[in-house]
């Protein structure tokens, strides 16, 4: 089955990605938001699009190796646990080494170009599907790679999706603006003005992510479901959340870290 360019990659608000759709993410980076609430609005926004799995953006570390600056459809110990160098048996090293974005249709085609990946059961390795691996260039060298993969009952025919190609290209340097922000260089790592707060309240690097994503307005579910954990460990560390927070509900915890100057 393959995927329909239109009208599946329109937003669902319903309008077309146009000037106007990407001034909107535009204005959103211009905000101050991470790269993991961009990913994520970005998902919201093409729910409607068959089997989009997941989004990633990698960048290179202080000794070269490419690891994550966010993703969205992934568990954050997936994310944390990626790390690969120039030469990794890897299409987002290869899109890193070649500097030219890296197009597979099919997950018969991921399997013929990297059976050694289909072997294991490394967190470094993506699962078998189409994807597009996109290297982010700036002034000539390239400081990062955006993927955006698709489940494997999908199949794209990249010759013939120039507007897709186009809309994934514009995704990928709005996203790279993001990176170029000097709060979020550090990846994944909480900015120093958020971290200070709650770190002085005691709270966990888990923790503080929970907060991030409450701020947010995620339930439990939703969190357990984008971090990778159980419900029931999401709901017992939400608990200790609130005991530091000393609040007793979830709105009341929203409202208290948003005051502390989170999400």
């Amino acid at each position: 089955m393959a995927i329909e360019v239109a009208p599946s990659w329109v937003g669902t608000s319903g309008s077309t990605l146009g000037l106007k759709w990407l001034k909107g993410y535009l204005d959103a980076v211009a905000s101050g938001v991470s790269v993991e609430q961009f990913l994520r609005k970005l998902h919201q926004d093409l729910e409607i699009s068959p089997g989009l799995r997941c989004s990633e953006i990698f960048i290179f570390d202080s000794e070269g190796y490419l690891v994550h600056a966010g993703g969205h459809g992934l568990s954050l110990e997936q994310m944390r646990r990626v790390r690969l160098s120039r030469d990794s048996f890897h299409p987002v090293s290869d899109a890193a080494r070649t500097e030219e974005i890296l197009e597979i249709a099919s997950a018969d085609e991921f399997l013929q170009r990297y059976p050694d990946l289909s072997q294991t059961s490394s967190p470094s390795s993506p699962e078998p599907g189409p994807a597009i691996y996109i290297p982010l260039i700036s002034s000539g060298v390239v400081n990062g790679v955006f993927a955006m993969t698709f489940t494997k009952s999908q199949s794209i025919e990249w010759g013939n999706e120039e507007r897709l190609i186009d809309f994934l290209e514009a995704v990928a340097r709005v996203a790279q603006l993001i990176l170029l922000k000097p709060a979020n260089q550090g990846g994944l790592s909480v900015p120093e003005r958020e971290s200070t707060g709650l770190s002085a309240m005691g709270l966990s690097d888990r923790q503080v992510v929970i907060a991030k994503m409450i701020a947010d307005g995620m339930t439990n579910k939703s969190i357990a479901k984008e971090l990778g954990f159980s419900e029931a460990t999401i709901r017992y560390e939400t608990i200790k959340l609130y005991e530091r927070l000393r609040v007793r509900n979830q709105s009341h915890a929203a409202a208290r870290i948003h005051q502390l100057g989170i999400g």
